[in-house]
């Protein structure tokens, strides 16, 4: 696992890879961060497209809802799972 994330930090940003990040259709819900998970790789910093995470004092980070648009790149990118997109359908569709 430590491999993988160390592959990660040279990977380009997502950003420099699409021009535009989509959310995925049907998420109204936001991203789960499990503090004991996490490793501070912080893959997840440097490849969210909108920077909506940010690290905190104590080395965790903080997802700012705002700036979130619920693209799931950082849970994809996080080797230990330490971030889960949480899926709540949008009300009203069935």
């Amino acid at each position: 696992m430590f491999i993988k994330a160390l592959k990660g930090l040279f990977k380009p940003k997502q950003t420099e890879k699409t021009f535009f990040v989509e959310p995925r259709k049907g998420m109204e819900g936001s991203v789960h961060y499990d503090e004991k998970k996490c490793e501070k790789g912080y893959l997840c910093v440097k490849n969210c497209p909108t920077n909506a995470i940010r690290v905190r004092k104590d080395g965790f980070i903080e997802i700012d809802s705002e700036k979130c648009i619920r693209c799931a790149i950082c849970t994809e990118n996080c080797p230990t799972k330490a971030l889960v997109m949480e899926k709540n359908p949008i009300k009203g569709n069935k």
